[in-house]
């Protein structure tokens, strides 16, 4: 992994919030910050816990493994989910909070083991990071071809079309070419193009996210449910 000597400071709000949430673990079973922007990460204690805080938003017929909220109001007015309150304080501050679901015996990730697949914190961090990129016209740039089968692979799993551009490039950094149904050949080529296209928008951006997928194994297993996903602004 890189270093973040590239990344700005913590501003001092944001720091005395995150030393405060660090002091209610009762609440959660972890927070962290992404290597890769810098940006929130709660860790739910329970799938439950999970569900409570992520059903007003998503389609009941897709299984979340994550979900990254943009914005105060995503959060809806009614929420039993312990989580609320921590994750309503740190969007306060103007940063996406991603939050991840733990590991589920139930449940058959796509990548190949029980709960949790491997990509989801990459996925959700990549979702916060691109905040405010122009992802929909990086996406119609990359070829009709890849880009129908990853419109009916991500259509199929739920997603409605607004939430496309966002789940292609957090799927695509995060090596999750299953989910897209891509092959692994079709995903990297997908991948370095679609990086190719961001360098010339937002060339700081696209530099990060091609450090984190060099070298990068692609996840390669996949259910019917797709991987998990981010609210829209």
């Amino acid at each position: 992994m890189p270093d973040d000597s590239s990344l700005p400071p913590l501003s001092p709000s944001l720091a005395m919030l995150i030393n405060k949430l660090r002091g209610q673990p009762e609440n959660y079973e972890g927070y962290a910050q992404s290597r890769l922007g810098r940006t929130p990460m709660i860790y739910a204690r329970t799938p439950q816990q999970f569900e409570e805080l992520d059903n007003p938003l998503h389609n009941p017929l897709r299984h979340d493994y994550g979900a990254t909220f943009m914005n105060r109001g995503d959060l809806g007015a009614v929420n039993v989910s312990s989580l609320h309150d921590p994750v309503a304080a740190l969007l306060s501050q103007g940063q996406p909070v991603s939050v991840i679901r733990p590991p589920e015996q139930a449940v058959s990730g796509p990548g190949g083991s029980p709960g949790t697949e491997p990509g989801v914190s990459l996925h959700e961090a990549v979702h916060a990071y691109t905040k405010g990129l122009p992802l929909d016209a990086l996406y119609q740039q990359l070829p009709d071809p890849l880009r129908n089968k990853m419109t009916q692979a991500i259509a199929k799993a739920g997603y409605s079309p607004v939430n496309i551009p966002g789940e292609v490039a957090s799927r695509l950094v995060a090596g999750q070419f299953g989910s897209l149904g891509l092959t692994q050949d079709e995903g990297m080529a997908a991948r370095q193009q679609y990086l190719a296209s961001m360098q010339k928008v937002a060339p700081k951006q696209a530099t990060r996210l091609q450090m984190y997928t060099r070298g990068r194994q692609p996840v390669t297993a996949l259910d019917e449910h797709g991987i998990s996903r981010s609210t829209q602004e």
